[in-house]
């Protein structure tokens, strides 16, 4: 599924993820301080993740970009049409060395502008105050209903 266009904003782009960008989305996956906030903090083997991106690649309601900043890859992003709603789900990480230089909250502003008008929600883990804040700060809401979701309504 494709929901955005290769996207551009200052020096970050949105770019549909390819089979070449495995290798390195695995390596990030496998960061342990990546996975200590992942809904399952345990590291997949590599053909668990190969089996992952492939079956990822290939389904209707999801949608996977890598986001470059000045043409270097630097993260990730996954946007999921949640079933059975008229939401979707975004899920976001950087390299290490691209944290705090605003690329991810300019990389979710991409996206909170192509779904304008649509809801948009995240999983964030109770100890990753780093999300949480850049979440809030784009306008996002803790639903009150369930622990971890944030949610941003049209």
């Amino acid at each position: 599924m494709k929901i955005l266009h290769d996207s551009f904003r200052g020096g970050v782009k949105l770019r549909s993820f390819m089979s070449a960008d495995i290798k390195q989305l695995y390596k990030w996956q496998s960061l342990s301080d990546m996975r200590k906030y992942f809904r399952n903090s345990a590291t997949p083997s590599w053909q668990e993740h190969l089996t992952w991106c492939e079956n990822t690649m290939n389904c209707d309601h999801e949608a996977l970009y890598i986001i470059e900043n000045d043409g270097r890859s630097v993260g990730f992003l996954r946007l999921s049409k949640i079933e059975s709603s008229v939401a979707y789900e975004v899920s976001i990480l950087l390299a290490p060395k691209s944290r705090g230089k605003a690329i991810a909250s300019t990389a979710l502003q991409i996206v909170k502008d192509s779904l304008e008008g649509e809801t948009v929600r995240a999983f964030i883990h109770p100890e990753n105050i780093r999300s949480i804040k850049l979440f809030t700060t784009l306008g996002f809401e803790q639903d009150k209903n369930q622990a971890g979701w944030y949610q941003l309504r049209s």
